[in-house]
């Protein structure tokens, strides 16, 4: 003879099933009333208070994850990498970047590892001189 095994789950993980299930859990217990195997229960009125409090910080996670995706994408719009923009976009960190390291390029010149001072990322290589096909 077989083993029953039973596994119940309640949705670990998974924000908006347990919300659900919690709200569910509640509507049943009070479909029954005074035949409700929770009826009374500290655990269920627990349970109300966490429900509700997790739904209010979702949502209210929800607004701030807007406001904060509005803000990064007007950083955006000063670093100028927002959509559209190129470093000709004028008064951006983008532009005034290329603009700093122009001047500074010009004032290295020969020496433009002395960019690395002023903080920019600088990689010196060596280049072979392209040699000619024969003909």
């Amino acid at each position: 003879m077989s083993k029953k095994t039973v596994t119940v789950d309640f949705y670990l993980r998974q924000a908006e099933k347990m919300i659900a299930l919690g709200k569910r859990i509640e509507e049943k217990s009070a479909e029954l009333g005074d035949e409700s195997p929770l009826k009374g229960s500290k655990k269920l009125d627990a349970l109300r208070i966490a429900v509700s409090d997790a739904e209010t910080k979702r949502r209210e996670a929800a607004k701030q994850r807007d406001a904060s995706e509005k803000l990064m994408q007007e950083s955006e719009s000063f670093l100028g990498y927002a959509e559209g923009q190129t470093a000709e976009t004028p008064g951006t960190v983008y532009n005034l970047l290329t603009s700093v390291r122009n001047i500074l390029l010009e004032t290295y010149r020969g020496n433009e590892e002395a960019l690395q001072e002023w903080g920019f990322g600088v990689v010196v290589g060596t280049a072979k001189t392209p040699v000619r096909k024969k003909e």
